[in-house]
């Protein structure tokens, strides 16, 4: 079941987040990326980034049809 649209925003923002600490581990205070993340968050990430290309994905295909080709 697919998430309200605001909903999907609020938990790619939660994950922004993640990213953040992930491409810059100084951001994490006193510890490391490898104590903080575990499977269940890494699972997360990919079925966001999932999530993403799938959006992309029928974005371009409504613009596609609408440009006729």
């Amino acid at each position: 079941m697919r998430r309200p649209p605001l909903a999907e925003g609020m938990r790619w923002l939660d994950q922004a987040d993640e990213d953040l600490h992930s491409r810059y581990p100084n951001s994490l205070p006193d510890d490391i990326p490898a104590h903080v993340y575990t499977r269940r968050a890494a699972d997360e990430a990919v079925a966001l980034a999932a999530d993403a290309v799938a959006f992309v994905e029928a974005q371009l295909q409504c613009q596609a049809e609408s440009d006729g080709g």
